[in-house]
């Protein structure tokens, strides 16, 4: 998997040919971790850190990433002073939660 530099922002996820788009907005925070995961309870494959001002316009964030197969899963997770939260994509068709 590899980031493709050329592509509009987008909220969810949004599955081309050429790669997925994954979209969020997010306010008063500057960074945010995109993982992907081929299993629902297994390890990332990949993980991508979106940084405010080089993979944003304003408070929408946005990569697109090259060979994500349609059903793998992903997750978005921010780190603070109170830890590493982890984000349910608002734009999300489905969300689904390992056994």
């Amino acid at each position: 998997m590899e980031i493709i530099r050329k592509s509009r922002p987008q909220l969810g996820s949004f599955y081309e040919t050429d790669g997925v788009t994954f979209g969020i907005y997010l306010s008063g925070l500057n960074d945010i971790k995109l993982q992907i995961f081929e299993k629902i309870d297994g390890e990332a494959i990949f993980e991508y850190n979106l940084k405010r001002g080089e993979a944003s316009e304003g408070d929408f964030f946005w990569v697109k990433v090259s060979d994500v197969a349609p059903e793998y899963f992903y997750t978005w997770s921010v780190t603070n002073e109170a830890g590493t939260q982890f984000l349910i994509d608002p734009y999300a068709y489905e969300v689904l939660q390992s056994p």
